[in-house]
């Protein structure tokens, strides 16, 4: 049975991988600051240093920020 099992998942695998392609990596940073986290000040300098494609938000408190990068 865990063979045939096996042989299924492997078929599978092998015939349907489309979804192995849509998974994509990157990096993901949570800043604390003392005070109240400047969000445009943030975006602003990833812009001057070259980054594209990042998102910057808010999270948790106002001092909490959440940085993805491609």
């Amino acid at each position: 049975m865990s063979l045939l099992t096996f042989l299924v998942a492997v078929f599978f695998l092998a015939t349907k991988a489309e979804f192995l392609d849509r998974f994509t990596g990157g990096t993901v940073m949570e800043v604390s600051y003392e005070h109240a986290a400047e969000v445009e000040k943030i975006r602003k300098a990833l812009d001057t240093r070259g980054y594209h494609d990042y998102s910057v938000q808010n999270f948790g408190s106002s001092r909490d920020v959440l940085i993805r990068c491609p």
